[in-house]
């Protein structure tokens, strides 16, 4: 049984990587997830998605995950999450900036990512409904 994980871990420079293994194993982590965040309108560059390589190191005692953060501002940056680069990640996760691209990400591409992350340091520029949180809860999307 895993007791404690944590999902979203910033994704450690090389030299960094044995202080934070070493780090989660003191805290009693089982699983962590190093998490690269990408802003999707700066990693389109001529309709090519430019993703960073997952280069982490095994570690016995601890579950390392890769995780995937895609920031996205315009409805055309949820093509990415078709894209066969993001199988190299673990977890898949949205972040979508307006109501707009909530709602067709979850419609279109529901079973495309495992987490929807929302900024919640800024207030929301909309209001989540039950009609986003049902097909999430459906297709075991969590927040």
């Amino acid at each position: 049984m895993e007791l404690f994980s944590d999902l979203n871990i910033s994704c450690p420079r090389a030299d960094q990587e044995v202080m934070y293994y070493k780090l989660c194993r003191e805290l009693g982590y089982q699983t962590i997830a190093f998490n690269h965040t990408i802003n999707m309108s700066q990693a389109m560059v001529k309709n090519q998605l430019k993703l960073p390589q997952c280069k982490l190191k095994k570690c016995d005692d601890l579950r390392v995950l890769h995780r995937i953060t895609l920031v996205c501002t315009d409805p055309s940056h949820l093509r990415a999450l078709k894209n066969a680069q993001l199988k190299q990640f673990d977890i898949i996760a949205l972040c979508p900036k307006s109501e707009d691209l909530l709602s067709q990400s979850i419609s279109n591409f529901p079973n495309s990512f495992q987490i929807l992350s929302l900024d919640f340091n800024q207030k929301l520029p909309y209001r989540l409904k039950h009609t986003h949180l049902h097909p999430c809860k459906l297709n075991q999307v969590v927040f």
